[in-house]
């Protein structure tokens, strides 16, 4: 799926991405100490990663507070529709497509999917 997807995104970037992007959606500060805390990684092994989509205009630091930019959306929205299209398929024979409420549940796993951690408490 992820070739198919079309994102130029590395597995690494879109791990990064992916944990903004959930901590955004439900409230967290986005921060490093944040994603490290809840992986339990020292902030040392995830920065270089962080970095590196910093440095391909995926994310932006203020104040320590990480934010996807536009192309980093653009990226996560690529990647919401790879997964959509994933599930589609093979839901294929429950008329996943036809049913309005199905496709609405398949946009919303999707993404869910791509958040990775669920878990996450809302601050």
């Amino acid at each position: 799926m992820w070739r198919e997807a079309g994102t130029r995104l590395a597995v690494s970037d879109a791990w990064c991405l992916a944990q903004v992007q959930v901590r955004d959606r439900l409230g967290v500060r986005p921060t490093l100490a944040s994603v490290a805390g809840r992986v339990r990684v020292p902030q040392e092994v995830l920065a270089p990663a962080f970095a590196a989509a910093m440095k391909r205009g995926l994310l932006v630091d203020h104040d320590n507070v990480l934010a996807l930019t536009d192309s980093g959306r653009e990226e996560i929205a690529v990647l919401v529709k790879a997964r959509r299209a994933w599930l589609a398929r093979e839901l294929a024979d429950w008329g996943a497509e036809d049913d309005a409420l199905l496709g609405e549940a398949l946009d919303n796993i999707s993404r869910r999917l791509l958040d990775e951690t669920p878990e996450l408490e809302r601050a």
